[in-house]
């Protein structure tokens, strides 16, 4: 029992880790791309965060199944 909450725990640790890390590579970029289009003036600079945090849950999708597996592959 304790083996498996000490696994539970750093998979969960890892998870969280790589989730986190890969969200902000991709957001960055993301970000940059509505900065450059801001800055031609196609959207106004207010929504850019709005468009940011609009599209996280998206990005989330795509990358915690991936983040669950090498939170598993580094944990073992």
């Amino acid at each position: 029992m304790i083996v498996f909450r000490y696994l539970f725990k750093e998979v969960l640790f890892s998870m969280s880790a790589v989730t986190l890390v890969v969200l902000f590579i991709i957001m960055s970029g993301r970000f940059i791309n509505y900065l450059s289009d801001a800055a031609a003036g196609e959207i106004t600079a207010d929504v850019l965060f709005y468009l940011i945090g609009y599209r996280i849950p998206g990005f989330l999708e795509l990358i915690l199944p991936l983040g669950l597996f090498l939170g598993i592959l580094l944990a073992y």
